[in-house]
């Protein structure tokens, strides 16, 4: 391939001058600062306004509204947003206050309490009696809410009091004395009481109906508090109690406390009992407070312990998940202890897509009686438990754009990049995704104990929940500031849209983590990944690309991954932030934002994407060539030797070949496409398009020569406002009139880099002898018809200014 040689020849990284989209970024990101000071004074602290955060919401923009955008509407909405992630950020700052809305009435009472069915609902109680809390919204202003307490709490206190023979003067109120914090979702509004006129306050008194989705928040700066977390038991003491063969009973009274190592993703059942589930993942909240009975054998230490403890919550019990996060420390009030069966499926399911292996004796469910006291981890992050090093947020508060592709780390998530496109290559098979999954939740699903995972191989990498992820896209891209080439993999619903992508074309990517994959855990997978089981079936699946084509282009191991975040972690992962892959090239309403009018550098080739108004001087079909010393091609302008449209996949609008069949079969055609390695048959999943089309393009206004460029697929059907389907049925004549049509015509264009293809232009009085012979190194991706009003005016007003320079 020689597109990267034309890369090196086109730009050094001395001479990296943005192209035409970041120019709008860098215009916008200026802007923004101007407004900010304007509103605060000149003296006013400016707040970081990072480039790929205005990268982002600018594309968004531009996709919202494709019609086109002005300066005024850009800099408001991003203002607008700027100042909300300002305040966010301070409110997420230690010892801030939330700013508090106003309620009005019940209708801005019944949006409040929607809101927590996304996220918990932080609140103060003020007062409890005859088992009603009062409580103050923290995000509420003058508002005071009764809530009547759900049953599961009223058993619950009523245990506490009666079991634990608290204090005297605390036994009335405990666990929600006046100042205790609750969190709580899915409340709901029961009547709207007084206006409270006492004094000068004007609270709305508002009542709430039971919920069992509530929790209060542990201090251990009470000694009440201190006393329920030490009179909670550890998971290692329930090991002992279940493979003791104790009484049901007993075990299901139990007060245990356990820390939160993860809370995995909303997925569907795999058996018919329930809908859907959530995993919670839970381990000691104190290593050393597991002790192993003395005396006790290897098979007794087996029996006492598991290496994995886990809580499942089923269908409207996963909104239980929003009161906690990853990290914090729950004392749970008579869990419900679910002893698993022999064959229990849904439980064989949840182990195979978390990859340990474990066999669980028990599980933790949120039964009638069960109740959760969560002591908050107070730290900013909690720490991966693996050796991987410290995440990182990367560039998301970068004010600037990356200028080395070497400044990538390992370990750096919810990143953004603006990237030109190298290479694309597709597989079926295992991601390196897998890998990367596995040694995520190794640690925190076989956990150190007597079960001991690590005398049995892991179990085959296509079980997890990340099998499905079949279609891997491997890209390869570049920086124009940059020497060396960056490896993303792409999987998911993001990979569908890599399909289309061509070389050369320019991308933005959101939410991407990355990865070293020469790690210990990564490799560990990698490598034993593919063993196959005794239980295993004898055709085993194989990566989709071997661990050597990942490092390819680069030797420090780190590779991108691009993936559903959300969908494979869960929205409380550290990886909640999905990927998305924009292809800037082809971004509809790209070329109705141009907000910086500035001069753009001269050439039109001379960067990777860029936008140009020129006429169109002749067009031709591009047509093999076979007697070329290399692979060449040449110009057909009289439509008579075809190549002008293909049967393509609809996936990746790339060329299909149909296979033969026996005479003696029968059925519809039989099509492989060698991009996407895909074959299938029928129509359905084709799609009649354009071939390459080459264009030669003229600016008026310039001295500069003509530029030969090359259009393809449905860039073909905008230039000539023609459907594939039509145009292949005109007769020849009528199809040299379409390209005649255009010929003398004015666009706008999207230009960008494609791979460097050899054109040679017979001459038209002696056909065997070669007039001219040229490379196409640019491609069209979007074209749109200048309106004739329009272009006078820019001529006029280029021609003014330019007479006013020459005066």
């Amino acid at each position: 391939m020689e597109l990267l040689d034309a890369i090196e020849e086109l730009e050094r990284p001395a001479d990296a001058a943005p192209d035409f989209v970041e120019r709008q970024v860098l215009f916008v990101q200026q802007k923004l600062r101007d407004l900010w000071c304007r509103k605060r004074g000149s003296g006013a602290d400016i707040p970081s306004v990072p480039f790929y955060w205005v990268f982002s919401k600018l594309l968004r923009l531009i996709e919202e509204y494709p019609d086109g955008l002005t300066e005024a509407v850009v800099v408001t909405e991003l203002a607008k947003i700027l100042k909300q992630k300002e305040a966010g950020d301070a409110e997420q700052g230690v010892g801030n206050q939330r700013k508090k809305r106003k309620i009005r009435d019940a209708e801005d009472m019944g949006e409040l309490l929607a809101e927590g069915e996304q996220e918990a609902l932080q609140a103060k109680v003020t007062g409890y009696g005859n088992h009603r809390l009062t409580i103050e919204m923290e995000n509420a202003k003058d508002v005071t809410a009764h809530m009547y307490l759900h049953q599961r709490f009223r058993t619950c206190v009523d245990y506490l009091h009666r079991h634990l023979q608290y204090e005297s003067s605390s036994v009335a109120t405990f666990p929600f004395q006046t100042g205790r914090e609750v969190a709580f979702t899915n409340a709901k509004l029961l009547e709207r009481k007084e206006i409270d006129t006492v004094g000068d306050s004007n609270r709305a008194k508002f009542t709430l109906l039971p919920t069992g989705f509530l929790t209060a928040r542990l201090d251990e700066q009470r000694p009440l508090d201190r006393r329920l977390l030490a009179d909670s038991i550890n998971l290692s003491r329930v090991d002992q109690l279940v493979g003791g063969a104790q009484d049901p009973a007993v075990i299901q009274q139990l007060m245990l406390k356990a820390k939160v190592l993860d809370i995995g993703a909303i997925r569907p059942c795999q058996t018919p009992l329930y809908v859907h589930r959530q995993v919670i993942l839970l381990g000691e909240v104190d290593q050393t407070d597991v002790r192993i009975p003395a005396g006790a054998t290897a098979n007794t230490q087996r029996t006492l312990m598991q290496g994995l403890h886990l809580m499942v919550l089923w269908d409207d019990q996963v909104a239980l998940s929003r009161l906690f996060r990853v990290g914090d420390t729950l004392s749970i009030f008579h869990p419900f202890v679910h002893v698993c069966a022999p064959h229990d499926g849904e439980i064989q399911h949840i182990l195979n897509e978390y990859s340990s292996q474990q066999r669980l004796v028990y599980y933790f469910e949120y039964g009638s009686a069960t109740v959760l006291f969560c002591k908050s981890c107070r730290v900013a992050t909690v720490k991966n438990p693996t050796n991987t090093p410290a995440i990182q947020q990367g560039l998301a508060e970068v004010e600037r754009s990356l200028s080395r592709l070497e400044d990538v780390k390992a370990g750096w998530h919810n990143f953004s990049l603006y990237a030109d496109v190298r290479s694309i290559k597709v597989s079926h098979g295992i991601p390196l995704l897998a890998a990367f999954f596995y040694a995520y939740y190794d640690p925190k699903t076989n956990q150190p104990g007597a079960m001991n995972a690590k005398l049995q191989p892991p179990p085959p990498l296509d079980r997890t929940i990340v099998s499905k992820y079949y279609l891997v896209v491997m890209l390869q891209v570049y920086i124009a500031s940059s020497k060396t080439l960056l490896t993303i993999e792409i999987t998911g619903e993001n990979a569908l849209a890599a399909l289309r992508l061509l070389p050369g074309q320019s991308v933005f990517l959101d939410g991407l983590v990355a990865i070293d994959m020469k790690s210990k855990p990564v490799r560990r997978f990698r490598e034993r990944g593919l063993m196959p089981s005794a239980s295993a079936p004898t055709t085993q699946a194989e990566f989709a690309f071997p661990t050597k084509v990942y490092s390819a282009s680069s030797s420090s191991g780190v590779v991108v991954l691009c993936s559903d975040w959300e969908s494979i972690f869960g929205k409380q992962s550290l990886f909640s932030t999905s990927s998305k892959l924009t292809v800037v090239n082809t971004t509809p309403g790209l070329m109705n934002a141009t907000l910086d009018r500035s001069t753009a550098p001269p050439g039109v080739a001379a960067q990777a994407l860029t936008m140009a108004e020129m006429t169109v001087t002749a067009a031709g079909w591009l047509i093999p060539s076979d007697g070329l010393g290399v692979q060449g091609f040449t110009i057909d302008t009289s439509c008579e030797k075809g190549h002008s449209t293909t049967c393509a996949h609809k996936s990746c609008y790339r060329p299909l070949e149909m296979v033969t069949m026996p005479q003696t079969a029968s059925g519809p055609p039989k099509w492989k496409c060698s991009f996407c390695q895909e074959v299938f048959f029928g129509m359905e999943d084709t799609v009649q398009t354009y071939r390459h089309l080459t264009v030669t393009l003229e600016n008026g206004r310039s001295q500069t020569a003509p530029l030969l460029v090359l259009c393809q697929g449905e860039t073909v059907e905008s230039l000539l406002d023609l459907p594939a389907e039509d145009y292949v049925q005109l007769p020849l004549a009528q199809k040299r009139r379409a390209l005649e049509r255009v010929t003398g015509s004015a666009f706008r264009l999207v230009l960008s880099r494609c791979e460097p293809l050899h054109v040679s232009t017979p001459s038209p009085s002696s056909p065997q002898s070669l007039e001219t012979a040229s490379c196409i190194h640019t491609r069209i991706d979007i074209v749109q018809p200048v309106d004739a009003f329009a272009a006078a005016h820019h001529l006029l007003t280029a021609l003014q200014h330019r007479h006013q320079q020459r005066l």
